[in-house]
């Protein structure tokens, strides 16, 4: 084989059930390897081209750091020149992540929570009413914005004796009497309760700015981070108050995130509040959106009564005890026992799902939690049998707690925007443009629609960023990491991957081909693993394996363009030739059902309430 610089080359390859083979894979090109199953397809493409790239960036590492990294075995090969790092995209890629889902793959929820941090506001989860952090700067363009006019008062709450305020300079309080405040000494306050120690009368103005800062400064620092400010003209938010029979409007701030109504404290608006593996997870399932337990509807035989025996779980083990319990206290917890399960109100259904706050009856949720801490054999035992999956109720599936759920913006939660398909997140970036011209102009949006497009380009606009990796089709999870590639900005890379267009429709597999072809267009090696006839047609160089398969195969029984492969005499050259690829194939007798498998009302993912057989 030609040695040259523009290309990988392979030589003497006997990895698994290659038969001393050698071929070139040229660099920055969309190569195809085809054939049929079991000729060596993977072996080449996985088992040696992945292996010995990976092999060789994992060598460029310090030996301590190897230590901790998993480095694959070198192939039998005699030569192996010119391989760039390599990155694998298998079907089988990240399905056990608990925790992965669409966006945090493709980097889009990184980037959401960035855009909430940036331009999000927090909202109290009782009382839905604007929470924020104050500072000395930001109060003061408060009031200039709020072109106030008279006099400014700036104090703070306390509560020290008279002396150790004159020892810190301060002359003046503000004391409740009959008829609201008055300012008065310090050395003639009332020694008992809060009052508001006054840090400095002004009349505000461009020359005053630099004098309120400071004082709103000293104000924070004295009064624990809390102060108040009180003007002789209305402010939005303020409330009206008396001072020396005068009419003034308070406004109280602090450096927390405290809630002006009440007085909850919300966590600061950040990264680590906005993510569900750090701060903002949700203290139930702890980020997962899910929680195991006992399911009602699961354990339970709901044309039957509870008298009758309806809840199975109850009818074995340590269930037995509950249900008994539930027999005797029925009138008490406010439950018909008599009634089938599917007749009960939702209030009754929820009792016995999860118990009667301050009740020693915790419902279903309680037996599992006490089988899940059990030592004893039956208690595992039943919770083996009857365990099941259900949505976390504290953060219904979003994976966060209350306060990061309540941080919004454009009147819409980041949990909200995640359970947007790739489509509909589209169009709620163009609005979000439109409303803030701030916004639009970022790099951070300038991000995600880029990778939104490229999940939309693959085909996958009908998926939810919230989607957990772990339910998606081996094909769905490679366009995702096409995506995450895409996005990634690599170059000189060689990306290896293992048929992206399974479970695709045949038309949308022209989208998958697109965004491998933008991969490629990035400066990057495209090494596919592919049986579908236009991906075929539309490689830069074409490598197929055969002529059979097993020990017949693990050969190279073409090499070179796809034009040449349609006229040659391979399988796949066989197929492409053919005007339509399935005319020639007989399909097997179709077999008469001896019976229907029916379904109604069934919901999953972006499946609603699909009935048929």
């Amino acid at each position: 084989m030609t040695v040259d610089g523009n290309s990988i080359q392979l030589s003497g390859v006997r990895v698994n059930n290659l038969q001393n083979v050698s071929v070139r894979i040229p660099w920055h090109q969309l190569t195809v390897v085809c054939g049929l199953s079991g000729s060596g397809k993977s072996s080449l493409a996985f088992d040696t081209l992945f292996a010995e790239g990976q092999r060789r960036y994992v060598e460029t590492f310090s030996p301590y750091t190897r230590q901790f990294l998993d480095c694959l075995e070198r192939p039998d090969a005699d030569r192996i020149e010119g391989i760039p790092p390599a990155i694998a995209i298998r079907q089988n890629a990240w399905a056990q992540q608990s925790q992965g889902t669409v966006g945090s793959r493709t980097e889009i929820y990184d980037f959401l929570r960035s855009l909430f941090v940036r331009w999000g506001t927090e909202y109290c989860p009782e009382c839905a009413v604007e929470v924020r952090a104050w500072n000395p700067q930001t109060v003061a363009q408060h009031f200039s914005d709020a072109e106030v006019a008279g006099r400014i008062m700036v104090a703070f709450p306390s509560q020290e004796a008279a002396d150790v305020l004159l020892s810190r300079g301060f002359t003046r309080v503000l004391q409740s009497d009959r008829s609201g405040l008055a300012v008065v000494a310090v050395e003639e306050m009332e020694q008992n309760g809060e009052c508001l120690v006054v840090v400095d009368r002004l009349k505000p103005g461009p020359d005053s700015r630099t004098r309120l800062v400071e004082s709103l400064a000293t104000a924070f620092f004295e009064g624990g981070e809390q102060c108040c400010v009180l003007t002789e003209s209305t402010v939005a938010g303020a409330e009206l108050v008396s001072v020396d029979h005068s009419e003034w409007y308070q406004s109280r701030f602090s450096r927390e995130p405290v809630c002006s109504c009440c007085q909850r404290a919300v966590a600061h608006l950040n990264d680590a509040l906005l993510n569900y593996r750090s701060l903002g997870q949700c203290s139930v399932c702890q980020g997962q959106g899910t929680v195991a337990t006992f399911d009602l509807e699961a354990v339970a035989d709901m044309a039957a009564t509870v008298e009758g025996g309806a809840v199975l779980v109850w009818q074995e083990g340590p269930g037995r005890r509950q249900q008994k319990q539930v027999l005797e206290s029925a009138a008490e917890l406010g439950l018909r026992t008599g009634i089938p399960l599917a007749e009960l109100s939702v209030q009754e259904r929820r009792i016995l799902q999860h118990g009667v706050a301050g009740s020693s009856f915790d419902g279903l949720d309680g037996l599992y939690q006490r089988c899940l801490e059990s030592r004893a054999e039956a208690a595992a035992k039943l919770r083996k049998k009857w365990n099941s999956i259900s949505r976390c109720s504290a953060c219904n599936g979003t994976r966060l707690n209350e306060d990061a759920r309540a941080v919004r913006l454009n009147e819409v939660s980041i949990a909200d925007v995640l359970d947007l398909s790739v489509s509909r997140l589209s169009e709620w970036l163009q609005s979000l443009a439109a409303r803030l011209p701030d916004v639009a102009g970022s790099s951070v949006l300038r991000q995600l629609r880029n990778r939104v497009s490229y999940l939309d380009d693959c085909g996958l606009g009908y998926v939810a960023s919230s989607r957990a990796l772990s339910t998606l089709s081996g094909g769905e999870r490679q366009r995702v990491a096409l995506t995450s590639a895409l996005g990634s900005g690599l170059i000189n890379t060689l990306f290896v991957l293992d048929e992206p267009t399974a479970g695709l429709h045949s038309s949308d597999a022209s989208r998958v081909i697109r965004v491998a072809e933008q991969l490629r267009d990035c400066g990057n090696t495209v090494v596919v693993v592919e049986h579908h006839p236009d991906f075929i047609r539309a490689a830069d160089h074409v490598v197929e394996t055969g002529p059979a398969a097993g020990r017949e195969g693990g050969q190279i029984v073409f090499e070179g363009r796809a034009g040449e492969l349609v006229q040659s005499q391979t399988p796949t050259g066989k197929l492409l030739s053919r005007p339509t690829p399935g005319e020639a194939l007989q399909s097997p007798p179709r077999r008469r059902p001896s019976g229907w498998l029916r379904f109604d009302n069934a919901t999953c993912h972006n499946v609603i309430g699909v009935s048929g057989a």
